[in-house]
Formats: C-alpha cells, sequence, structure tokens
C-alpha cells in the first residue's frame, strides 16, 4: 500500500492517539525496518495485531492502553528503526507468560542500567525475565540453516541482566525471552520446531538450573525446560 493509504490505515486504527501519532511520522520519515515493511504489505492486519496486543497486555498489567508503551520505557521521541518493535516485544512476552499462567507480572522500572526488563510469579516461585527483540532474523528457520550458535550468543549476553534481578529481588529463576520479528506478527516456525529449537539451545548453553530459554515467533511460543 501506498504512503497515504498506510496513513489513513494508522488514522483508523482506534490504537492510542500517541502511537497513531507516532506511527504517522514513522512512517513518513520512511525509516528502513522489518515494521515499516509490515506496515506497507498489510497495514490492517499489523495495526489490528497490534491493537490486540495492546488490549492483552494492558489487561494482564493494569494500566491503560495509552501509557502501555511508556511503562516499557519507550521513548516517543525517538523513531530509530527497532525501538518500537522492542517494546512490542516486551509486551508480546508479557501476554505469553500470562498465557501460561504467570500472575504479578510486572515491566520493571525502564531507564535502568542494568536488570531485567519483566518479573512474574508461578507457583509460589519469582521469575525474572529479560526481553530480546530480533529482527531480520527469519532466514533462522530457513531450510539448511541452523540457528542454535546465534540464539545461544543472544542468551548468554541477555542471562547476565536476568541473573542481576534474581539477586536483587529474591527470585528463583530466571529467563531469557527472544522474540522474533515482533513487528510481523507471522508464526515463523511450528510449535514443535519451536520446542525442539529452545530444548537445543538450552542444551548448547549446559543446561543452566533455574534457568529457562523463551522463544516467541508470531503466536507461537516455546520454553525450555517447561516451567512446571
Amino acid at each position: 500500500m501506498n504512503k497515504e493509504g498506510t496513513l489513513k490505515a494508522v488514522a483508523d486504527s482506534g490504537l492510542p492517539p500517541r502511537l497513531k501519532i507516532y506511527l504517522a511520522g514513522f512512517i513518513s520519515r520512511e525509516v528502513s525496518s522489518p515494521l515499516r515493511r509490515a506496515l506497507k504489505a498489510d497495514p490492517a492486519g499489523l495495526l489490528g495485531n497490534m491493537k490486540s496486543l495492546l488490549s492483552s497486555a494492558a489487561a494482564v498489567l493494569g494500566l491503560p492502553e495509552e501509557g502501555l508503551l511508556s511503562a516499557t520505557g519507550f521513548d516517543y521521541n525517538n523513531f530509530a528503526a527497532d525501538r518500537l518493535e522492542a517494546a512490542l516485544a516486551e509486551l508480546m512476552a508479557v501476554s505469553l507468560l500470562a498465557g501460561e499462567g504467570f500472575s504479578d507480572i510486572k515491566v520493571l522500572s525502564p531507564g535502568r542500567s542494568r536488570g531485567a526488563d519483566l518479573s512474574a510469579s508461578l507457583g509460589g516461585e519469582t521469575f525474572a525475565f529479560e526481553v530480546r527483540c530480533v529482527n531480520g532474523e527469519s532466514s533462522l528457520f530457513a531450510a539448511g540453516k541452523d540457528p542454535v550458535g546465534f540464539l545461544k550468543s543472544v542468551c548468554l549476553k541477555k542471562i547476565r541482566q536476568a541473573r542481576i534481578s534474581v539477586k536483587k529481588k529474591n527470585a528463583r529463576r530466571a529467563g531469557v525471552f527472544i522474540v522474533v520479528n515482533p513487528a510481523g506478527f507471522v508464526q515463523l516456525a511450528e510449535a514443535g520446531e519451536l520446542r525442539e529449537l529452545a530444548r537445543r539451545v538450552y542444551e548448547a548453553l549446559g543446561e543452566p538450573a533455574g534457568e529457562h530459554v523463551c522463544l516467541a515467533s508470531g503466536g507461537g511460543a516455546a520454553f525450555h525446560p517447561p516451567f512446571r
């Protein structure tokens, strides 16, 4: 769809006003990113999925949709290609954790230099999760590709931050949540394939006790080891 049509779709989307203004500015700047390509390809579908995600995460966190992105530390004045997608990745993790039965899910203070993005409780235990948005990596799931090494390196970098929050908040377990191409809302791998990949990454990490590999792609997610 052309720019004018995409801008109209944003205006008619029903998203919070501040986000609509941001998206209009993002589109007008013609920033090259997966988000821009997804908006151009199917604006109504993407914006509808975005609205559903905001509604779901707002209900889980007990926050208004208008202030939800700001709670993640998102800056409406920052039009860098990956900033909105990183915030969407956190909200996706929130919704998926709620679907796994977690409660007391919280976005931890934005702007901190160290520590996890989220905390949540399950079965009387507190978990700390660091979220990483991975863009332009649909080739991870292409035939003949083995993404284990790449995902292992992401986990090794991010688990350190989750471990800091484990100590500070007396949490019992930690996890790294890797959200692949969050702006696409398209599942790049079947559920069984995601589960197998999460298992292989966890094994490559040395099967660390009390830690979890969490992979999300579109509406699908896999967690290894299982939370319970």
